[in-house]
């Protein structure tokens, strides 16, 4: 049986509800991740352009040409490859830390809101098995479900800065 899913008003809600709790989490981790995924979505680009001026460095100086200066020419490319591979490290290591936290601290807003919400109840929701069955399923997947939503939201992000990259590349 074949789904078929499209976006609809209530899709955009939720995303644009998840964006409204990661900034609400923390802005100065929601601003760290997006700076970056835009890094990690440009530097797979610069790392293919890079190696693209190297094998043109290579095979289309000419035979008459200085040979010590071409040498020192994709010396210098391969070090910046190199180096642009280091910071691709680091900047998926940052990426990791700032993600992480991000997620802890949605994690936490998502459950004072539960709990907000939970208070400002009438008694009689506490006789009711369907409410103790909905806030079960509720803290249950405020662990797994945000956090999911962010990692789909930065894999979207990050995959359009790289569309955008190659476009202009």
């Amino acid at each position: 049986m074949k789904h078929n899913r499209s976006i609809n008003v209530k899709d955009l809600f939720k995303v644009r509800r998840t964006f409204r709790l990661l900034w609400e989490s923390g802005s100065k981790w929601t601003i760290a991740n997006a700076v970056l995924i835009s890094i990690q979505g440009v530097l797979p680009i610069a790392a293919l352009y890079l190696m693209k001026l190297i094998i043109d460095t290579v095979t289309l100086s000419p035979q008459t040409a200085d040979k010590d200066a071409v040498f020192r020419e994709v010396a210098m490319l391969i070090a910046a490859a190199a180096g642009g591979a280091v910071l691709n490290v680091i900047v998926t290591s940052l990426a990791k830390v700032a993600h992480d936290a991000q997620a802890e601290l949605m994690s936490d807003r998502i459950y004072e809101l539960l709990h907000t919400k939970s208070m400002a109840l009438d008694i009689e929701y506490y006789d009711n098995a369907g409410y103790y069955d909905t806030m079960h399923q509720a803290q249950v997947q405020a662990v797994y479900r945000p956090h999911t939503i962010m990692l789909e939201l930065i894999a979207v992000v990050q995959c359009s800065v790289s569309l955008l990259a190659i476009m202009g590349l």
